[in-house]
């Protein structure tokens, strides 16, 4: 590892290195017994990341990613990608929609300054929300530190359900308008 890591704006090619990032680090989180998500339902979310459909589902992920209302970042050690946080500003709040870094990378400050990058971003004035895995409580501590509660609501999301029809279980969270 090299002490060149860095956050910086994520630009359209990098949507290759974001979607590695996040297969990695989805088979080290989500996996778990007790929820009932097995390391192949987890794969089963990337499985056609090689095939022509799941090229032009990353090429279609270029657009999402970047417009006037979606901002992306990427940390970085040299010229590998490894992490990103995305967030949106919906209409009456904002919303971390990813955040995720390589598990080697994880303590060195890079996860900090992603959400820094987030939160500056998104408006102070509104309520900034993030749905997570509900074991995962590793980034549930993450998230506090930056101010976020759980609202004791549980949620289901378009990205938490897996081709296997499972659901990985998430709680919201949220960070009050200051």
């Amino acid at each position: 590892m090299t002490e060149l890591l860095q956050v910086v704006d994520a630009v359209p090619d990098d949507v290759y290195g974001i979607r590695h990032v996040q297969k990695l680090t989805w088979l080290d989180t989500y996996p778990n017994i007790e929820a009932g998500i097995s390391v192949e339902d987890v794969e089963s979310q990337f499985a056609n990341d090689d095939t022509p459909l799941g090229k032009q589902r990353t090429e279609d992920r270029k657009k999402r990613f970047f417009n006037d209302n979606r901002h992306t970042w990427v940390a970085k050690d040299d010229d590998k990608i490894v992490g990103f946080c995305a967030a949106a500003k919906e209409e009456n709040n904002g919303r971390i929609q990813a955040i995720y870094l390589l598990p080697t990378y994880q303590g060195k400050g890079l996860g900090r300054k992603l959400m820094e990058a987030a939160l500056n971003w998104l408006n102070k004035d509104q309520d900034i929300y993030i749905n997570v895995a509900t074991y995962n409580d590793k980034a549930i501590k993450f998230y506090e530190k930056f101010g976020f509660i759980k609202t004791g609501r549980n949620v289901s999301d378009d990205v938490a359900a897996l081709p296997s029809g499972k659901m990985i279980p998430e709680t919201e969270m949220l960070k009050k308008a200051v």
